[in-house]
């Protein structure tokens, strides 16, 4: 059962991630620290990994910073790449993955 506190943690999640293009296709919640967001990148499913008890705000300020910063913004907006995850379940700071193809 979905708690009300996941369904609006999901609901910002979704509102603010399509507000910058990556659209939400999924929700999974793989433990208490654990929430799989899947969202399509360059045609391929790719997914952002949040930490349910941090708040929405702080997981898409982590997102947003990486997004501006070198070299993951030209990684993501590479077209040729394929990104495999985005976890942001640590404190200031991102780990990503992309197929090394």
């Amino acid at each position: 059962a979905l708690s009300p506190e996941n369904a609006k943690l999901i609901f910002d999640f979704e509102k603010k991630l399509s507000g910058i293009g990556i659209a939400p296709v999924a929700f999974q919640t793989i433990s208490p620290k654990y929430l799989k967001i899947n969202f399509v990148h360059n045609k391929t499913s790719s997914e952002l990994r949040v930490d349910p008890s941090i708040p929405a705000d702080t997981s898409l300020e982590y997102l947003f910073s990486a997004l501006r910063s070198q070299p993951f913004s030209d990684l993501f907006a590479n077209t040729q790449k394929k990104l495999l995850y985005i976890d942001v379940r640590f404190s200031n700071k991102v780990v990503y993955k992309f197929d090394e193809e």
